[in-house]
């Protein structure tokens, strides 16, 4: 059960985040649906993904986390490169790299501190992420009803 439930919370407030993934190299502006559409189909892909890599996982098995917590930053900053190309909300550029910069180093922090898939310092990152989703009118991708 918490397994399951370290997964939803790394696959619900990331992922939430996520669709505002933008960078230098990727798409244009976008209006705000298009945005949304697009970048809705690739978080939940991520989503999928992230749930699939951790439902498996024994986290009170060191080597089995660490391996996961290296996929999983993988996968953070794979979705991001994807997001990055669809491009970003109009008149949300500055925002949108703001908040691909600390979804950037939240793949980072999890690869170096795999622990946080443990669910112990978990909350106040995903909310610092979920906080940077927000700055661009994002709310609730990923998350189950």
């Amino acid at each position: 059960m918490r397994r399951r439930a370290v997964a939803v919370a790394l696959s619900v407030v990331v992922i939430v985040a996520l669709p505002a993934a933008c960078g230098d190299s990727g798409g244009g502006a976008r209006s705000g649906a298009d945005y949304v559409k697009e970048a809705g189909a690739t978080c939940k892909a991520f989503a999928h993904r992230t749930e699939t890599l951790l439902a498996g996982i024994d986290l009170f098995d060191d080597a089995k986390v660490k391996h996961a917590a290296r996929r999983y930053a993988e996968l953070v900053h794979d979705t991001a490169r994807e997001l990055r190309a669809i491009g970003y909300p109009k008149g949300l550029r500055a925002q949108a790299d703001a908040f691909y910069d600390r979804l950037d180093r939240w793949g980072d922090e999890i690869a170096r501190d795999p622990n946080l898939l443990r669910g112990h310092d978990a909350p106040a990152a995903f909310t610092q992420v979920a906080n940077r989703a927000r700055e661009v009118g994002l709310a609730g991708c990923g998350e189950r009803s």
